[in-house]
């Protein structure tokens, strides 16, 4: 890179260049940039269409010289700020993670949401182009972290640091409950490295958690390498196998198309995912 670019010409090239890092780079990149740039010029844009009052108390937020405070900051100014979801987009553009700027305690005290959003892809039918969106809400479990950062793709639980995310997957319909349709699964593989492996252990000397409700959402850690999401749609018991259920959420309002009675004939792809902080 030319010693005669500007800083502020070096940071536009690195930027472009960041995209193509795996997350961990990425994500170490983000913060030594904030440290580069002056406090003027790191509020974003959006904030200037808030109330004068919320503009001034972020404004001196962004003075600090820690992405991560900022971060921590701006979540808990996040009820006042009114375009929420400009705010997530810039938190997720930072490489900041829920998990970072919540304890533990904090997370299941606050009201959080995962919106789903579902295409179905069998049958191929112009009924089933629509999109099909869900919420669900967290359950405390030991898994409940790894979830969100799963649906969120803020991870670097891949190969080379890169993400995982079940957004992309197609799902599986799982029939166990007197011959009916009881839950859509999506499966994920875990590379042997991913830093997921090492929950293995605590998964399996985890209770199972049953019996399930209609809604309930859970993460089924089959093997080191093979984690599954499974939805349920009807009311019944978990049949376990061999692998741990560990309930993460719960699903407000499943859409009739999901459980009407051609369920058992639909597969969808999970085309999209928003985790937000109400």
């Amino acid at each position: 890179m030319s010693e005669k670019l500007t800083l502020s010409a070096r940071i536009d090239a690195l930027d472009d260049l960041s995209q193509k890092f795996p997350y961990s780079y990425r994500k170490l990149y983000r913060s030594w940039r904030f440290r580069q740039i002056q406090s003027n010029n790191r509020v974003p844009a959006f904030i200037n269409d808030e109330p004068i009052g919320i503009q001034i108390a972020v404004k001196r937020v962004f003075d600090t010289s820690s992405l991560e405070s900022v971060a921590q900051l701006l979540f808990d100014l996040r009820p006042a700020i009114r375009q929420k979801e400009k705010l997530d987009a810039f938190l997720k553009e930072e490489c900041i993670e829920l998990g970072e700027i919540m304890q533990t305690p904090v997370l299941f005290s606050r009201p959080i949401t995962i919106k789903m959003a579902w295409k179905a892809v069998k049958p191929r039918r112009s009924a089933d182009k629509s999109c099909l969106k869900m919420v669900i809400d967290l359950y405390e479990s030991i898994m409940t972290t790894e979830f969100i950062r799963l649906m969120s793709g803020h991870n670097d639980f891949g190969c080379n640091g890169k993400a995982l995310t079940f957004v992309g997957s197609v799902s599986q319909n799982i029939i166990s409950i007197d011959d009916e349709h009881c839950a859509f699964c999506f499966d994920m593989h875990i590379p042997a490295e991913s830093s997921l492996v090492s929950k293995f252990n605590s998964a399996q000397n985890c209770e199972f958690t049953r019996p399930m409700e209609i809604g309930d959402v859970f993460l089924n850690i089959e093997s080191k390498n093979y984690w599954n999401l499974y939805l349920f749609t009807i009311n019944g018991n978990i049949n376990c196998g061999s692998g741990d259920f560990i309930k993460v959420g719960h699903i407000h309002e499943i859409p009739m198309r999901i459980v009407d009675g051609d369920a058992e004939n639909l597969q969808f792809k999970l085309y999209n995912v928003n985790v937000n902080c109400l």
